[in-house]
């Protein structure tokens, strides 16, 4: 549906743009295309629950197997094949592909994460209202080990700081970063580069302090374990009911 500009007399040197929602390369960025970019590997089910409740979000899925691109290609996802390390290679692998569906805003996401149904829109109204960059601080981590949640934050020197997933970029902040979210050479510390370079660029930054996020920790491979949470002096960790989960409509 070709939308921008509607006026009939635009100027002959104007190019004419096309709605993000038709995936063209000419956007004018007016559009809400939320996109979801998210890395896995060896990690089916959790990914799949997580796709399951996200459809139909557009989502951009890096994947390291390509066992597990057959297995994907099920739903209606983009799908990128790339070597699983450096992480940081993987994941800005996912973002320069995300650059031909025109996000607005881009949603970086765990595939072990889980946003509560409200987060997306929640992004949405705060970028109209001029936030370049949308953050959490809280969050609630499930463990399917031990069976137990717990709400958490970051506190001392993390006070302020947003977790790394569901950061969410305006296509505005995206241009102005050229699109640079991740250190391509690190497996480790992956969150920094994006979070800095907004604040460098002195963009409108808004943290939501609420935890509408819900990491699940389970048997796969993890940069940071239950564990690793409870143990940090930068973070707080209140156990709560699993009845949590429902919000989260994470059931197992």
């Amino acid at each position: 549906e070709r939308v921008y500009p509607a006026n009939r007399n635009r100027r002959k040197d104007e190019t004419e743009m096309i709605c993000a929602k038709d995936d063209s390369a000419l956007c004018c960025g007016r559009c809400d295309n939320p996109v979801i970019v998210m890395a896995t590997h060896d990690r089916i089910e959790i990914t799949s629950k997580n796709i399951e409740l996200l459809l139909p979000t557009k989502i951009v899925l890096i994947v390291s197997d390509m066992k597990e691109l057959e297995y994907y290609k099920k739903y209606p996802i983009s799908i990128v094949l790339h070597k699983n390390k450096p992480l940081g290679a993987k994941w800005q692998t996912g973002v320069n592909f995300s650059k031909r569906l025109n996000p607005n805003p881009l949603i970086i996401l765990g595939s072990d994460d889980i946003l509560h149904q409200t987060y997306t829109s929640l992004a949405l109204e705060l970028h109209k209202k001029g936030a370049d960059f949308v953050g959490l601080n809280s969050w609630f981590t499930h463990d399917t080990k031990t069976g137990f949640t717990f709400k958490n934050r970051y506190i001392n020197r993390n006070a302020g700081i947003p977790i790394g997933s569901g950061k969410s970029f305006s296509l505005n902040l995206l241009k102005r970063m050229n699109w640079k979210l991740f250190h391509t050479g690190l497996n480790k510390k992956l969150d920094d580069l994006s979070y800095l370079s907004a604040k460098n660029l002195k963009a409108n930054i808004h943290i939501i302090q609420e935890p509408l996020i819900l990491l699940v920790k389970g048997n796969w491979t993890m940069l940071h374990s239950t564990d690793d949470f409870l143990k940090s002096i930068n973070i707080s960790s209140e156990k709560v009911g699993n009845e949590i989960l429902k919000e989260f409509r994470y059931d197992k």
